[in-house]
Order: C-alpha cells, then structure tokens, then sequence
C-alpha cells in the first residue's frame, strides 16, 4: 500500500498556483517514480479528486477505483447545488473552537462511543495548520460525469451512513456515473468511515479489490 499526502498536508509542500489538475499529476508522479504501471486507487474526500482526475487522464492505468466518502468533483446540477451549500456553511465553523473530541470530520455517535479515539483525531487538527486556501479551491475543480460514465473501470463507492458533506443520498446519486459503479454504505460512521470503522471498511474494501484482480487473471 502507498499513501501520498497532498500538497498542503503532511509532509507535502504546497504550490498554490497549482489547480485541481495537479491532484491527478500527483498520483501520476508517484506511481512513475515508483514504478508502477497499473493500480488500484483508493480516495477519501479529497483523494476523490485525484484519483477521478487520474482516471480520466490514465484509464489504462487503472485496475479499480474506490471513491470514499467523496463525490471527486463529478458534479451534475442537484450534486453541484448540495455541495456548494455545504462549501458555504463549512466557511463558518473553525474547527478549534469545536469542544474536545468534535471535529467535522467525523460523527458525534463516533464521539460518544470512542471518546479517545474521537480526541485524537481532534488532536490531529490541532497539530498540524489548516488546509491552505489553494486546497479548498482544488475542491471547486468539476469532472464532466458524461466523461467519468464513458470509462470501463471497476469502481466501488463508499460512504458513512452519517456523513455530513457527503450523505448517502449523493453518493447514490454519484454512482449512476459510473458504468461498474457499486455503492456500499458503513453504518455508523461519518465522514471518516475508514478512521471510525476501519474494520468494516476494509471488509468492504478489500474484497472488491480481490474480485477484481481475480477477474482480472481469469
């Protein structure tokens, strides 16, 4: 497994005339440094962007998608209207003055049943700064859905039963744009579904990853 940190987080130096293109550029640096010519890609909320954006550039570079807790910018007009409400109402809430153990990223049931863990990923928002500016735009960046529905690529749509940004319902609406498109949504969990539940998420990660390799040799 590799994991690449955005430029902006982590270990990642950020370059703010860079667009939502670079997300995509991103994945393909590090998988040609590495290299690696086919993978299966995995995404969560902004990672959506980079690796839809991927996959439009690279299809024959991809084996599988795994979108979650993310839309990737495939913004038709209702998913278009419900996430810039959301981009405006976040505006308002600066996630340091949250009380302990609240964050926006995860559920308050996750908050009530694992305060400890609940507090660490608190912790996380307070130890590092807070996403430039120049990642909330990356954000903005929109894929055609008529384009993402065009491709051939296996792709599983996970998402947390009570996530805030983006609920159930969009992500079902989302996977009409895939052709292989299934939806698969963890019970209580928010917006972090593999932090709060990383049991059940890599439950329903991980054998489809499996299934398509399989099929893939078959």
């Amino acid at each position: 497994m590799i994991v690449l940190d955005h430029r902006g987080f982590g270990r990642s130096i950020d370059t703010p005339q860079a667009g939502t293109e670079a997300l995509a550029l991103d994945v393909q640096a590090v998988l040609d440094f590495l290299g690696i010519e086919r993978a299966h890609l995995v995404g969560q909320s902004m990672g959506g962007w980079a690796i839809a954006g991927f996959a439009l550039r690279w299809p024959h570079r991809v084996r599988s998608l795994v979108m979650t807790d993310t839309i990737g910018g495939i913004l038709d007009e209702v998913l278009r209207r419900q996430f810039h409400a959301y981009i405006a109402s976040a505006g308002q809430t600066d996630p340091a003055t949250l009380p302990l153990g609240y964050h926006p990223m995860i559920s308050q049931g996750f908050t009530a049943r694992r305060f400890d863990l609940a507090l660490l990923r608190h912790q996380f928002g307070l130890l590092y700064p807070p996403p430039p500016e120049s990642a909330r735009r990356r954000l903005l960046g929109e894929i055609d859905p008529a384009a993402m529905r065009a491709l051939d690529i296996p792709a599983l749509l996970v998402v947390g039963s009570d996530d805030p940004i983006f609920p159930p319902s969009m992500i079902r609406r989302l996977a009409r744009y895939f052709r292989h498109g299934r939806v698969r949504v963890i019970r209580d969990a928010g917006h972090s579904a593999h932090y709060e539940r990383p049991g059940a998420w890599g439950r329903v990660v991980r054998p489809f990853v499996d299934a398509v390799t399989r099929n893939e040799t078959a």
